[in-house]
């Protein structure tokens, strides 16, 4: 069980790093705030997965969230600072609804397991 919950938490910790190092990565043309679903969508589905395996490797609800929020609003402060990216109140609100319906989807689907 251990070696389970060890695997589990270095998926989410490889999953984070990747998460963090695309959010701040330079790119060639600067994104600017505007509403773009595709955009959006990837942001949602990024943070569902986030969520799914958050709640996977700490199997409290109310940690992952807390954390999941916490993590959410770091990486777009943290495109305060970093070239050629912006924060963006829309990118934001994709983390947070998906890191909501993946916690949601896995509690739910666990419950059923």
């Amino acid at each position: 069980m251990k070696k389970l919950k060890l695997f589990s938490y270095s998926i989410l910790l490889i999953y984070l790093s990747i998460m963090l190092y695309y959010a701040i990565v330079p790119i060639e043309i600067p994104i600017t705030i505007q509403f773009d679903s595709r955009r959006l969508l990837w942001h949602f589905l990024e943070h569902l997965v986030f969520g799914v395996l958050l709640l996977n490797a700490t199997r409290n609800t109310s940690k992952s969230l807390k954390f999941g929020l916490f993590y959410s609003i770091l990486v777009e402060l943290i495109q305060l600072w970093a070239p050629t990216r912006v924060f963006d109140l829309y990118d934001l609100t994709a983390n947070i609804l998906g890191l909501l319906a993946g916690l949601f989807a896995f509690s739910k689907v666990r419950a059923r397991f």
